[in-house]
C-alpha cells in the first residue's frame, strides 16, 4: 500500500502528483481531526454563551419571582376574603371560599401545564446553529467527493 501513488489536490488547490497514498490518508485524517475539533469547540462556545446569559439573568429572575409570589399570595388572600364575605351568613363560608379558589387554581394550573408540555414536545432544544453548519459541511463534503471522483 505504501508503494501506491495518487494524484492529490491540496487545500490551496495545487496538484500534487505521485504522492504516496499513506501520506494522503494521514493528511486527510489530520484535516478531519481539525474539522471535528473546530465543530466541538463551536458547540461548546454556543453552550457557554447560553449559560452566561442564564447566569446573568438568574439573580434578577429570583428577585422577580420572589415579589411575584408574594403578590400572588396577597391577591389570593384578597380573593378568598371576597368570596368569604359573599357566603358570610353560612358557617361554611371559609371552607367554600378556599375550596372555590383552590378548584379555579387547579383548573388553570392543569391547563397551563398541558400547554407547556405540548409546547416542549413540539419544539426541539438542540443547538440549531451547530446542526445547520454540520449539514452544510456534509453537503460540501458530498460535493467535494463527487468532484474528486
Amino acid at each position: 500500500m505504501s508503494n501506491e501513488r495518487v494524484t492529490f489536490i491540496d487545500r490551496r488547490g495545487r496538484v500534487d502528483s505521485d504522492r504516496p497514498l499513506g501520506s494522503v490518508l494521514n493528511e486527510a485524517k489530520d484535516e478531519f481531526k481539525e474539522f471535528a475539533q473546530t465543530r466541538v469547540a463551536m458547540l461548546i462556545s454556543e453552550l457557554r454563551e447560553n449559560a452566561q446569559t442564564v447566569k446573568a439573568a438568574a439573580p434578577m429572575m429570583v428577585v422577580g419571582l420572589f415579589f411575584a409570589l408574594t403578590a400572588w399570595f396577597v391577591l389570593t388572600g384578597a380573593l378568598i376574603a371576597l368570596i368569604w364575605v359573599a357566603f358570610e351568613p353560612s358557617p361554611y363560608a371559609p371552607f367554600l371560599a378556599f375550596f372555590i379558589v383552590g378548584i379555579v387554581y387547579l383548573i388553570f394550573g392543569g391547563i397551563l401545564s398541558l400547554l407547556a408540555y405540548s409546547s416542549i414536545r413540539e419544539k426541539s432544544i438542540t443547538p440549531k446553529r451547530t446542526i445547520q453548519l454540520l449539514k452544510e459541511d456534509r453537503t460540501w463534503f458530498q460535493n467535494e467527493a463527487k468532484t474528486q471522483l
